[in-house]
């Protein structure tokens, strides 16, 4: 029996959504161990999120390569604003720009994707 991505993201998603934590962290880092792309490094970083474990969670964007990703980055710039990195969590929502100043909403909008609107709403937290 072959065991594909989906169906284990669909297993985590029930074990998450049944507040089964645990379970979920189990399956995301196994999925992890065996698969080392974008896709499970972002799902093992969200299970570790919604768990509660953000500094896990953090750690493991930070030191991955996929802030190209636009849920990894809005995820770790989420993660940065709950542990109080605000200018951190500033630098991965900007970008390429120099300041917020010189940020554009079309370049923020590609930068994003669709995630702009969540993003744009978290740099507005991130700048209060």
């Amino acid at each position: 029996m072959s065991v594909t991505i989906e169906s284990i993201k669909v297993y985590v998603n029930q074990f998450i959504q049944n507040f089964d934590y645990a379970d979920a962290i189990f399956l995301a880092e196994r999925l992890y161990a065996e698969v080392k792309n974008d896709e499970s490094i972002y799902l093992l970083a969200r299970t570790y999120y919604l768990s509660g474990n953000i500094n896990k969670s953090y750690w493991l964007l930070r030191n991955s390569s996929i802030e190209h990703v636009p849920n990894a980055k809005l995820l770790l710039a989420k993660c940065c604003f709950d542990t109080e990195k605000l200018h951190e969590a500033e630098s991965i929502l900007v970008g390429n720009c120099s300041s917020i100043s010189a940020l554009g909403l079309d370049d923020f909008i590609n930068d994003h994707g669709d995630q702009a609107a969540y993003a744009l709403q978290l740099l507005a937290k991130v700048c209060e």
